[in-house]
């Protein structure tokens, strides 16, 4: 359950898709396609974060479960990741987490 205050985050945790850095700042993708700034790190955020639910792909993007689509292998063993919301970015998962990120979405089906 995510324990922050309600104006630190413009949607329910229902409506998060993902969490993203871009140009330094963190943003909230929501299930809607909207982009919310956030005065935060994800660091902090994975801190906060239930793991079953939220997964840290990369040193950019922590993607929730319930949003991830699918994945696609591409060259050197790493996976690019779609979700119900696009990216600006390509959500890739390095060749060293592609293992434990498959095991993370098996859970899920459990």
């Amino acid at each position: 359950m995510l324990q922050l205050q309600p104006t630190r985050f413009p949607v329910p945790e229902s409506e998060i898709a993902f969490f993203n850095i871009e140009y330094k700042i963190c943003y909230l993708y929501s299930t809607s396609g909207r982009r919310h700034p956030l005065n935060t790190t994800l660091e902090f955020l994975e801190l906060i974060l239930d793991p079953k639910l939220f997964y840290r792909a990369n040193r950019k993007t922590i993607l929730k479960k319930e949003a991830t689509v699918r994945y696609t292998p591409i060259s050197s063993r790493k996976l690019v990741v779609e979700t119900v919301v696009p990216s600006n970015q390509p959500i890739t998962i390095p060749k060293a987490k592609v293992s434990r990120f498959k095991k993370w979405l098996r859970a899920a089906a459990m």
